[in-house]
């Protein structure tokens, strides 16, 4: 019987190992405190304006495990921003790559689904745009200058605010999809995925069926799978989107996402997005005694922020009876 193009496909891809399942289909990073650095590239085209754009940068990624609190924490620093091919020349690109990097190393908290909880140094991030934007008063005027900061500055003053704006971004869109937890006996769990569009007031929300092949690819990953459609009269939306996670340790490895927009089966915006694991750059594993140092600095920053509340004496108590 001659193969089909998907079954030649599958051989290639899949090996005959299984991947392991326990109660959940993964074991969440067995250790505590991973580093790893990605290639991030976003490219959007607009048929409708005749324009493409391509925006590229380096992120390191340092995910702590609480099993304790049932929870994630991230540590994001982004580096060598390059757009369209090169590095920010216009003011207005300067401007904007100089006010976001106020926000990084963004510290970030979320449930072991991925759900975007808190800004962890979100007080540090307020000090460095204080010295930030001083200097860039120092070096730019104007009215048009003027209103973008103060835009910034209000945004990024409303704790709330700046945590939902992440939502908005495609990168973060990917990096905080769950992919862990919720899968049924066969591999697979109904989601929803909110994702931007460039020029959308809001993002689109996709519902799909996610998948996890049950063998391990080539490249030793679990494999894992959405693809999901919009149609509105004579418009459509089609996202797919891939992941593949280490077998072993389940972090990230790369993730690959396309969405296009079709209006009467002509293509009038697409977005490739794509987020690469830099094997030049090893995944750094802290030792034990660095994590329970890690830890113990954890629960004394939680410690502190619990006694800002209290009084003088109400401190001497908790310090007496401790």
């Amino acid at each position: 019987m001659l193969k089909t193009e998907n079954n030649i496909l599958d051989n290639q891809l899949y090996t005959d190992q299984r991947i392991r399942i326990k109660k959940e289909p993964f074991t969440l990073l067995s250790g505590h405190l991973y580093t790893r650095t990605y290639g991030v590239t976003i490219h959007i085209t607009d048929a409708q304006k005749e324009k493409t754009s391509r925006v590229q940068f380096e992120t390191e990624i340092t995910l702590r495990r609480y099993p304790e609190e049932e929870c994630f924490e991230y540590t994001i620093k982004r580096d060598k921003i390059f757009i369209n091919k090169r590095a920010p020349k216009k003011i207005v690109e300067i401007l904007s790559i100089k006010t976001q990097a106020v926000l990084y190393p963004l510290q970030l908290k979320t449930t072991f689904s991925n759900e975007l909880l808190d800004i962890i140094n979100y007080e540090e991030i307020i000090t460095r745009w204080k010295k930030v934007k001083q200097q860039l008063q120092k070096e730019y005027t104007g009215k048009a200058f003027t209103q973008y900061i103060a835009k910034f500055e209000t945004n990024l003053l409303q704790k709330h605010y700046l945590l939902s704006s992440f939502k908005q971004e495609v990168f973060y869109t990917l990096l905080f999809h769950n992919v862990y937890k919720g899968y049924n006996t066969s591999l697979e769990k109904k989601v929803e995925m909110q994702f931007p569009i460039l020029s959308f007031k809001n993002p689109l929300i996709f519902k799909a069926t996610q998948k996890i092949n049950k063998y391990k690819t080539y490249y030793n990953t679990a494999h894992i799978t959405l693809d999901s459609k919009i149609k509105n009269n004579t418009s459509e939306a089609i996202l797919k989107v891939e992941y593949d996670l280490d077998s072993s340790s389940f972090l990230l490895q790369n993730t690959i996402a396309e969405c296009s927009i079709k209006h009467q089966d002509t293509i009038v915006k697409k977005i490739k997005a794509t987020v690469y694991h830099l094997r030049e750059k090893p995944t750094v594993r802290q030792s034990f005694n660095d994590m329970e140092d890690d830890l113990k600095r954890r629960k004394k920053a939680q410690k502190k922020e619990e006694n800002k509340s209290l009084t003088t004496k109400q401190r001497f108590y908790k310090w007496l009876n401790s």
